[in-house]
């Protein structure tokens, strides 16, 4: 545990820089909590804000029985605010959960239907292949986009009232979303990288290796999207049912995914694609020299 002298030697900064701020008081209104106990009353601060357990800093409620007295606080509610984490609050743990489970739903089932109509412009557009392949493999990832938009709908029906997510759960939530977001991103690069991507294993009639944009960075750039907004996915509900199906399903079929279309690729494009190959990383970026 830390010592008292330790968290005010690690505080004692951002307290001088806002102490012009200290001497304000908040005047009444019809937010003030009314049954705050004097040491907390001329501050007036939202008591769902103090997370400083280690500095005992009070938690006054409305609900607090009449004449009950927290303990004197050893810094003001304000100070904590300003100083401790912004995951106290009961609104902002709502908040951020809402936003990031929405955010990060939203995400795969946008990605899902555009894997379905993809797949149907492909399959309409079918005489422009010179090659096509379908086999056990491709039959065993043609399912993946509808266990992804089952899989969050599931997640977000299911997860818990905002009213009741941990801090944990609220920064899990914003996490998972960014991960997300990182996987959508990096899939509309691939699209614009190249502009006549489809959905399937094939081979257009006048296809040439495509090795600028984001296939610069990895050689199947949106499969790595899709397993982002998977791991996304779980990390945003923490959820081991989700993870389970990214390790057990996902991840396995997209490797045996890969590695078709590559056998596929090193037919029709040779040592070019070999040379390429030694250059650029599958699915995992690794720093450039």
């Amino acid at each position: 545990m830390r010592s008292r002298s330790s968290v005010w030697g690690g505080v004692s900064f951002l307290a001088v820089a806002h102490a012009a701020r200290l001497d304000r008081r908040v005047p009444p209104g019809p937010t003030r909590p009314s049954a705050l106990c004097e040491p907390c009353q001329p501050w007036a601060y939202p008591p769902i804000l103090i997370n400083f357990p280690e500095l005992r800093i009070p938690r006054c409620s409305p609900l607090r029985p009449p004449g009950q007295r927290c303990s004197r606080p050893l810094v003001s509610p304000r100070i904590a605010v300003l100083l401790g984490p912004p995951w106290g609050g009961r609104r902002t743990r709502q908040a951020a959960f809402e936003v990031g489970s929405i955010v990060t739903v939203a995400i795969a089932l946008g990605r899902a239907a555009g894997v379905v109509v993809g797949a149907i412009r492909s399959l309409a557009g079918r005489r422009r292949f010179a090659v096509v392949r379908f086999g056990a493999v491709e039959a065993i990832t043609l399912l993946e986009p509808l266990v992804l938009a089952v899989t969050a709908i599931v997640l977000l029906v299911g997860r818990p009232p905002a009213s009741s997510v941990s801090a944990g759960e609220a920064i899990a939530a914003l996490a998972g979303a960014l991960v997300a977001i990182l996987g959508l991103g990096l899939i509309l690069w691939t699209l614009v990288s190249w502009r006549n991507l489809f959905v399937g294993h094939a081979i257009l009639a006048d296809q040439q290796l495509i090795t600028h944009g984001a296939y610069h960075l990895v050689r199947h750039p949106g499969y790595l999207g899709a397993l982002l907004i998977w791991g996304g996915l779980s990390l945003c509900f923490l959820s081991y049912v989700a993870a389970a199906i990214t390790a057990l399903y996902v991840i396995p079929a997209y490797l045996l995914y890969v590695r078709s279309e590559e056998r596929m690729m090193l037919d029709t494009f040779g040592d070019q694609y070999v040379s390429y190959r030694d250059n650029v990383p599958m699915l995992v970026p690794r720093p450039r020299v």
